[in-house]
């Protein structure tokens, strides 16, 4: 199963064609395998990359193990090692199916020798199937020099602008099926074919120049944007430091004014100036004083 399901690559090795493989491809084909799936009454036999590294350790002389690094006298040690380990197969077995097609291919030679022997209705059908196989192959032989003729004669007439191949894929690496599709096919290379080449790359070039230019107008008012912000900013915080200036000032006023008022309800008197009051205020009353006597010895 391995060796015909693990994918594989020739190389030559030591002047023999050889199949290698890689390691980790391998422990990958197993895990997908039907021996990964537990079957009822019966366990998987690999669950995980580490069983199907055990069971390939096993004794096998299906590959080799070969390293690019070892010196040619030694051989590398022998371990199946799960990664990118390089591994040449050995079993080279025949497929079923090259063995089933070279048996049905001695059969048909033993047929053809012993066809005098056949019945005469199989010698009469044989024959038939044999000159309508002749006749398609001659027709597709005649068909493909037909379709090299027409495209000939299409091309001198239009001066090599008009392409018209009947059937382009009949000699074609493809299918029977695919063989004769499309019908035909038609290229015009005339001198529009050039201007509307020329057009579409001139199209394509304004686009990219546009795209350019729009990539620039957009960087330009990014750039526009932050300034702006920027000054926004700067203005924002120099109005905040004037309005608080501004309110440092008026509470400096304030204060100012607050103690020159202060100052002019509380003057500094001395001595001199008490006294001189004080005897004012006594006078101011004694003459009160005699004002009230006067009249009252006026009356009597």
């Amino acid at each position: 199963y391995l060796r015909f399901n693990c994918p594989t690559k020739s190389t030559n090795m030591m002047g023999h064609r050889v199949d290698y493989f890689i390691a980790s491809k391998a422990v990958d084909c197993l895990l997908d395998s039907k021996w990964a799936k537990a079957k009822k009454g019966e366990e998987a036999l690999f669950t995980t990359r580490e069983s199907v590294v055990d069971y390939c350790n096993r004794p096998c002389v299906c590959f080799l193990r070969i390293v690019c690094v070892c010196p040619q006298d030694e051989t590398p040690d022998q371990v199946f090692l799960d990664g990118n380990e390089v591994y040449v197969w050995i079993y080279d077995p025949v497929h079923f199916k090259t063995f089933a097609m070279g048996l049905v291919l001695v059969i048909a030679v033993i047929a053809a020798t012993l066809f005098p022997l056949w019945p005469a209705e199989m010698r009469v059908g044989v024959y038939y199937l044999s000159v309508g196989a002749g006749c398609f192959v001659a027709s597709i032989l005649l068909l493909a020099v037909a379709r090299c003729i027409l495209f000939l004669i299409i091309w001198l007439i239009t001066g090599g602008r008009h392409h018209f191949w009947f059937l382009p894929n009949l000699t074609a690496d493809v299918g029977f099926i695919d063989s004769f599709r499309p019908l035909y096919t038609h290229e015009y290379k005339g001198p529009k074919a050039d201007l509307k080449k020329e057009e579409k790359s001139e199209s394509k070039k304004q686009q990219k120049y546009d795209s350019e230019e729009k990539s620039d107008s957009e960087k330009k008012e990014e750039e526009e944007g932050k300034t702006e912000a920027t000054r926004n900013s700067g203005t924002e915080g120099s109005g905040g430091e004037r309005h608080s200036d501004t309110d440092s000032d008026r509470r400096e006023d304030d204060r100012s004014q607050h103690s020159s008022g202060n100052g002019n309800d509380f003057e500094m008197i001395t001595k001199e100036e008490l006294e001189q009051q004080t005897d004012e205020g006594d006078c101011e009353e004694e003459e009160e004083d005699d004002t009230e006597s006067r009249p009252a010895h006026e009356k009597s």
